[in-house]
């Protein structure tokens, strides 16, 4: 839920359950007066907080707004907008650095050198019935059996596919030493259509 639409969020929080998945958007520049009544009624209805950021400023708001309101547990999104490209090689491109941080066993290794955590598995179905893996992506179907079985088949056998787009054999990725120890494609590379987000040369 965007938290400038908390109204009706208010009468549709009414309708989950407190362990429900529910998350509170919000983006910049911001209402106080509505954000305020939003954070209230969000934490209350036990809503993830998630922040959209596109610019560092952005992060400096972010930052007054969890003093501000006291929230101890957040996300931060950022989006590109078309001109944020360099709030994005600064925040978002990852480094060497980054890669060795982190500690993958074999398995998850293998996984993803022949699938993509990211899309494998997950179907999307919009309120027109529309169905995809993502929404960076063409390919979707309707809501019927037979296209979701063609849908399927396709994830599954074509190595084009998202279900199996690794950096292993994607470009210029498949070309780099550290193709399996990347994080997997995701949105990001998709929306932005660039497949090495990153700062390796």
């Amino acid at each position: 839920f965007h938290y400038s639409d908390f109204l009706n969020t208010k009468q549709i929080l009414q309708k989950f359950s407190k362990s429900s998945k529910k998350t509170l958007f919000i983006d910049f520049p911001y209402d106080r007066k509505i954000l305020n009544n939003a954070l209230n009624l969000g934490i209350k209805a036990g809503c993830n907080i998630e922040f959209i950021v596109e610019s560092d400023q952005n992060l400096k708001d972010v930052d007054e707004v969890i003093k501000e309101f006291n929230i101890s547990k957040y996300n931060i999104k950022p989006f590109f907008n078309g001109k944020n490209m360099f709030f994005f090689k600064d925040h978002v491109f990852i480094t060497t650095e980054d890669i060795y941080s982190v500690k993958e066993s074999m398995p998850n290794l293998l996984k993803k050198s022949i699938s993509n955590p990211h899309f494998f598995g997950k179907l999307i179905v919009d309120y027109n019935e529309n169905v995809y893996i993502s929404k960076n992506d063409t390919l979707k179907c309707s809501f019927d059996i037979l296209n979701i079985e063609q849908l399927l088949s396709y994830q599954i056998h074509n190595e084009n596919s998202l279900w199996r787009k690794s950096r292993v054999k994607t470009s210029p990725c498949n070309k780099c030493i550290y193709n399996f120890l990347c994080p997997p494609i995701s949105e990001y590379e998709l929306y932005i259509k660039l497949n090495n987000l990153c700062h390796i040369k």
